[in-house]
């Protein structure tokens, strides 16, 4: 990268702020919400394995549906991005390893699990933000079955 590239500086830039993105994402589903309005568009497409839907609104009411009612804690550790910087547009992928705290009759299991999140993302007024979030779970630490409570959250909704 020369010194007096501003197209170098403009990448580096960009991909800085994009990279932001998915730890502003990770601090939505472990802290608050609101963190989700300073990461993903409006009219954000949201898809797990558990299930789809469209709006930030919407993410968010899904996710205080389910996170808190499944889970007594989540931790999220986000990591390895590949960025592919293409104008006003972007994609991101991110390895991903959370602890999912759960209650059980024998009083709290940690059930981990790995996944990637893929980004669609665009340059917007307010800076990059998350167009469209996909997260593909790659394995799970789950003997007892309990991620089944985040379904059952899901299907009550």
């Amino acid at each position: 990268m020369n010194e007096g590239d501003g197209q170098s500086a403009r990448w580096l830039r960009d991909r800085i702020e994009i990279e932001r993105l998915v730890y502003l994402y990770g601090r939505g589903n472990d802290v608050d919400v609101a963190f989700f309005d300073q990461c993903m568009i409006d009219e954000v497409e949201v898809e797990y394995p558990f299930g789809k839907w469209k709006g930030l609104d919407a993410h968010k009411r899904m996710h205080q549906a389910t996170i808190p009612v499944a889970f007594t804690f989540t931790q999220h550790y986000l990591s390895n991005p590949i960025i592919e910087i293409d104008g006003d547009t972007a994609t991101g992928h991110y390895n991903v390893f959370a602890a999912h705290g759960m209650k059980t009759p024998d009083g709290q299991a940690v059930v981990y699990a790995g996944a990637i999140y893929m980004h669609d993302l665009v340059r917007t007024p307010k800076g990059w933000r998350i167009k469209r979030h996909r997260c593909v779970t790659t394995w799970i630490d789950d003997k007892g079955g309990l991620m089944s409570a985040v379904q059952k959250a899901h299907d009550s909704v």
